[in-house]
């Protein structure tokens, strides 16, 4: 990580002052567009050795950092060009894209072609998937608020439907399943409920 005063911004980086040396970190363009020159930033960074040189990698999130991570361990898929995912579109929307395998969303980051978006969703899937079903509350990956919903059980149901909706599934076929789910075992957790629900329509997919 680095921290420091933001001294210069060019088109795809900033200059940070720590001190005693300045540091070029490229960013992302929507981190570039929330910064002011002599505001105070720390990074997490990931570095790049290359023989013309060494380069820094900046983020705001950790969880970025590690998006990013990921997509440059995809083949044909390096540090600009996932970072220029990273810019175009938000972290939510890239395992969104992914886990839904809307390559057509993807590609439309200039640089990432019909392949290499195939690609990144075939190498990342399985992790995505594993990343959404583990996470505490599905609403972190819904870009509006939940609105009530006609579920049965309360908010949580609810929330968990619009979720699971929100990963590509049709209400007709998460809604039954979040229902005999929160009867069954009297669960009102929205993270639970998603979590158990993409389980078992897995499962389902699996055998079929």
């Amino acid at each position: 990580m680095i921290r420091g005063s933001i001294y210069a911004a060019g088109e795809t980086t900033l200059v940070l002052d720590t001190g005693s040396l300045g540091y070029e970190v490229y960013v992302t363009a929507r981190l570039l567009c929330s910064v002011e020159q002599g505001e105070e930033l720390e990074l997490h960074t990931y570095q790049q050795y290359r023989e013309d040189g060494v380069s820094l990698f900046g983020f705001s999130a950790r969880e970025e950092l590690e998006m990013f991570r990921w997509l440059i361990n995809v083949n044909g898929v390096g540090p600009k060009m996932a970072l220029a995912l990273l810019s175009a579109k938000s972290r939510n929307e890239v395992i969104l894209a992914i886990v839904n395998e809307r390559a057509d969303v993807l590609s439309e980051v200039s640089g990432i072609g019909p392949k290499t978006a195939r690609r990144i969703i075939l190498e990342l899937k399985d992790r995505m998937t594993s990343l959404v079903e583990a996470m505490d509350s599905p609403r972190d990956l819904l870009p509006d608020p939940v609105g009530d919903l006609p579920v049965p059980g309360g908010r949580g149901p609810a929330e968990a439907v619009e979720a699971l909706m929100g990963l590509g599934y049709t209400r007709r076929e998460v809604e039954p399943v979040v229902r005999r789910i929160h009867g069954e075992l009297d669960e009102s957790d929205a993270g639970i409920l998603v979590r158990m629900t993409l389980k078992e329509l897995g499962q389902k997919r699996s055998n079929g």
